[in-house]
């Protein structure tokens, strides 16, 4: 965001007082073709991951850092997921590669799995 301020207003062409007056008129602004062609490279969304407290604030609320907060998003998220089930043949085409695999590295079967599969 301090990036983006530092670079000032920059004059582009068409973006003129029409078209606030525009804006004005039409009694709207986020849903206008130039706001939603433009916003991207205009403002920046924070990601929540980024603390704004207060340095007490944060100190009080644990004091997490960014990757912390980061870890703890991805263990919420992967705890909400819903992953289906794989179908039984591309569970088995796996296991074939697994036991293949587990058999040139000289085990006679998977770890936890019937013997032979």
């Amino acid at each position: 965001m301090a990036l983006r301020l530092a670079r000032g207003i920059e004059k582009r062409p068409g973006e003129t007082v029409e078209l606030i007056g525009e804006l004005v008129r039409q009694g709207q602004f986020l849903s206008h073709p130039h706001t939603r062609k433009n916003w991207r490279a205009e403002l920046t969304v924070a990601s929540s991951l980024l603390d704004r407290d207060t340095y007490g604030d944060w100190l009080a609320a644990g004091a997490k850092s960014a990757a912390e907060r980061a870890r703890e998003e991805v263990a919420a998220r992967l705890a909400k997921a819903e992953v289906p089930p794989l179908p039984p043949a591309v569970e088995a085409a796996l296991d074939d590669i697994m036991l293949a695999e587990a058999r040139r590295a000289g085990m006679s079967a998977l770890p936890d799995g019937p013997p032979g599969r």
